[in-house]
């Protein structure tokens, strides 16, 4: 039995289903705990030789040096010496702390071992760095900053209640949480963290806090008693050459702890973001029509010519019109348009344009077709492995060639050609595919032999947006998370989806709500949504992309899932021929909340079902309120009891809640802190849209329209109480009718009063 966050979960076994979640209701509420404990979660630091030991009240932790991994090999431990033993201050992240740094001496050179522990001593650090002290080069392999070996040097909790939530790099690796399980390890990248207590007890998190100098992973094994054998921070250098008196460095790993998951990524995100002096992302995440979830790479010029004739009729109020892999397949690598499109992409982007939106495109930049002139021109500016051999990426059912972007030329090159598609043809935003080509082949041999295949990628991104110009929208999809940071506007939450509920498709939303904490970094996208409903593919359809099989409990959680994600909104549709019905989910979510969901129950192992986001209007007089997501993944009708506690209301002033449904428009209960809402009958696959706002019971006060998921948070430009009124305004780009709900004290503790404007109609009033 599992609680997670406080959440009973009832099957009323309407249904079977192999997504059933158990659990029991505890009306404890965990505020005090965080209180209780905020001053026992401090760490110690001692260290005596090649030994660090770390611990606090529930940790203790033995850390041991590890030698490099190299060619030629380290010598034996018992042969390094230590040449010196420094404490200094060390700002990390914006936070000021004390380094102990102890320098060895080996054969192959010299290793920096750096910890560092806050002035708070609430967060503790490790880094090495390797200085090559001999006449030749060294090929460094990996560096092991963190390196915790055998049962005996790591103790938090008992194993068998901790559940793991992993983290990846890429967009295809699924996050998620798990249990431990003897005999197996976890790998994660940029971190993990180990819950002691099922989810409800104290959080300890390992990662790292820098991430674009090299590939990297951490690893937790238990044997096969489900004890602890290692936990190991490999920096992996790929065999970068060192020259003579050469150093690379290692990421920074960073260890602290809390009672709350969401809280310890937070800081993480914010610490980042110090560290590489990067803004938090701007509140302004596009909207973004894509031609590939319908029509695939089977778009093409006359095609395009009918939608943007149905989009100057009806004048949909997105940004970005995106013409997506189509126009340059067979070509890659010359960035010219092919037969689809023979009018060209600069006439193409011009279109665009006339029809009110911004023009995007479509670009494999890393990717070389064997077809294409470039890869005869320039077969020198191609990767090859240790062999001599071409390296290639399969996509599509055919091998690409991929550019080697330390090679002389290349990355002029791109950005020469993205010069000429965003200055010259007219496009602002650019989507970027398959990125993670140059570095998924672990046997390329890069011209620059120092180099690691990071350190290519991010030179070649570089370059791709010294063309661009800063002012363009860069969109990555499938590269490395941390070396698009801070170049990158977007980057794609989680794998390629599909117009239809299984299986296959309920990781993907697991993607997006275990990685909206990104939205700290940069724009999250979620990927396309779909809601059409078509039984039967398209003639020309090989992908089986132009589907629609959402029932309507489907559609709105399909819809529901842009709004968690909280920034970019990607839509496929053939909006000529599109249901209304279906058609006006897209008022939902267009446009972005820029507001991100967080999870309640994070380590719920299937997915988690319930999300908090918070919203502050544009109308400031209106006050802030969040929505609560509750989502049955399941096949099976569940009741739900939710404690509105800390976690829902936090950021709330107040102490009596209103609860309002957006999908019927009316209150569903009005509570105090810590009440008790129950959600009965919730069907399999449904979701529940929820806005918990604070209200004195006195006060007439406006409560929702049917417009935005925000509720009212982005069509509301203005409103005002008097004289037994309220009147207010309305801005929004859909021409629609627009229902409005009103609270105002009532005989049995409320009444609600109800307004629909035609249209178009600005002003909204209502009295009372």
């Amino acid at each position: 039995m599992i609680n997670f966050s406080r959440l009973q979960i009832v099957n009323n076994m309407k249904g079977k289903s192999k997504f059933v979640i158990c659990g029991i209701l505890s009306l404890i509420s965990l505020n005090s705990f965080s209180q209780n404990k905020t001053e026992e979660l401090s760490f110690k630091v001692s260290g005596k030789g090649l030994e660090t030991k770390i611990s606090s009240e529930s940790l203790e932790l033995t850390a041991r040096f590890c030698k490099p991994a190299s060619v030629p090999p380290t010598s034996d431990l018992s042969t390094w010496k230590m040449i010196s033993d420094i404490s200094s201050f060390k700002n990390l992240g914006g936070i000021n702390g004390q380094m102990t740094s102890v320098s060895w001496a080996a054969n192959t050179g010299q290793v920096d071992c750096e910890t560092w522990i806050s002035d708070n001593n609430k967060l503790v650090a490790f880094r090495q760095t390797f200085t090559n002290r001999t006449k030749k080069s060294v090929k460094l392999n990996a560096l092991y900053p963190l390196f915790v070996d055998g049962k005996s040097s790591f103790r938090f909790g008992e194993i068998t209640s901790w559940l793991i939530i992993e983290q990846f790099r890429h967009k295809n690796d699924l996050p998620g949480s798990e249990a431990p399980a003897a005999g197996k390890s976890v790998s994660c990248d940029p971190f993990f963290i180990i819950n002691d207590n099922r989810g409800e007890g104290n959080n300890l998190f390992i990662g790292y806090q820098t991430f674009n100098l090299h590939l990297a992973e951490i690893d937790i094994s238990f044997d096969k008693e489900l004890q602890v054998e290692n936990i190991t921070a490999k920096c992996d250098f790929e065999g970068a050459e060192v020259p003579p008196d050469g150093s690379r460095t290692s990421q920074w790993v960073i260890v602290s702890q809390g009672s709350d998951a969401n809280l310890l990524i937070d800081e993480y995100t914010g610490r980042i973001r110090s560290f590489y002096n990067i803004d938090e992302p701007p509140k302004n995440a596009p909207t973004v029509y894509c031609t590939w979830y319908y029509h695939a790479d089977n778009y093409n010029e006359e095609i395009f010519k009918g939608d943007i004739e149905q989009f100057k009729r009806e004048h949909l109020p997105f940004d970005v019109f995106l013409i997506d892999e189509c126009w340059d397949v067979g070509d890659w690598g010359d960035f010219e348009a092919n037969s689809s499109f023979p009018d060209g992409m600069k006439w193409a982007a011009g279109q665009i344009n006339s029809a009110g939106y911004t023009a995007g495109i479509w670009c494999a930049p890393f990717l070389v077709d064997g077809e294409s002139d470039l890869s005869k021109d320039h077969s020198s500016w191609l990767l090859r492995n240790s062999k001599g051999k071409l390296c290639t990426f399969n996509m599509n059912e055919r091998d690409h060639f991929i550019l080697d972007l330390t090679y002389p030329g290349v990355c002029d090159y791109l950005e020469d050609q993205f010069r000429k598609i965003s200055r010259d043809w007219g496009y602002e935003y650019f989507k970027f595919d398959f990125m993670r080509s140059v570095f998924i082949n672990s046997d390329q041999q890069f011209y620059d032999k120092t180099a690691t295949s990071l350190e290519a990628y991010r030179k070649g991104l570089e370059a791709i947006r010294r063309g661009t110009g800063n002012d363009a929208y860069i969109s990555v999809c499938g590269g490395h998370y941390g070396a698009s940071y801070g170049i990158a506007n977007t980057q794609r939450s989680g794998s390629d989806v599909k117009s239809q509920w299984d299986e296959k498709e309920l990781p993907k939303y697991r993607q997006n709500i275990l990685r909206t904490w990104m939205t700290g970094l940069w724009h999250v996208d979620p990927d396309a949504m779909m809601v059409r409903t078509q039984e039967k593919p398209l003639q020309t359809d090989k992908r089986s992309l132009t589907t629609g099989l959402f029932t309507d409990d489907e559609a709105f959680t399909n819809t529901l899932n842009q709004f968690i994600g909280g920034n970019l909104i990607t839509f496929t549709e053939d909006f000529e021929t599109i249901g209304n019905d279906r058609k006006m989910l897209y008022k939902h979510v267009i446009p972005s909340v820029n507001s991100a969901s967080r999870p309640l129950d994070p380590f719920n192992p299937i997915c988690p079902e319930m999300m908090v986001t918070k919203i502050s209007p544009v109308c400031q007089k209106l006050g802030s309120w969040n929505m609560l997501s509750i989502i049955n993944w399941s096949n099976d009708t569940k009741d739900y009891n939710i404690i509105l506690d800390q976690k829902v209301t936090e950021n709330l002033k107040g102490d009596r809640f209103l609860v309002y449904d957006f999908q019927s428009g009316e209150i569903v209960n009005l509570l105090s802190v810590s009440g008790v809402l129950n959600i009965n009958g919730v069907r399999g696959h449904q979701s529940k849209l929820l806005k918990i706002v604070p209200w004195d019971e006195k006060t007439p006060m406006f409560l929702g329209t049917d417009l935005n998921f925000s509720c009212g948070g982005l069509e509301i430009a203005d409103i005002t109480c008097y004289n037994n009124k309220i009147v207010g305004s309305l801005e929004t780009g859909w021409s629609v009718p627009v229902k409005l709900t009103f609270v105002i004290p009532g005989v049995n503790g409320y009444e609600t009063r109800k307004v629909e404007t035609v249209p178009g109609q600005k002003r909204f009033f209502v009295s009372f």
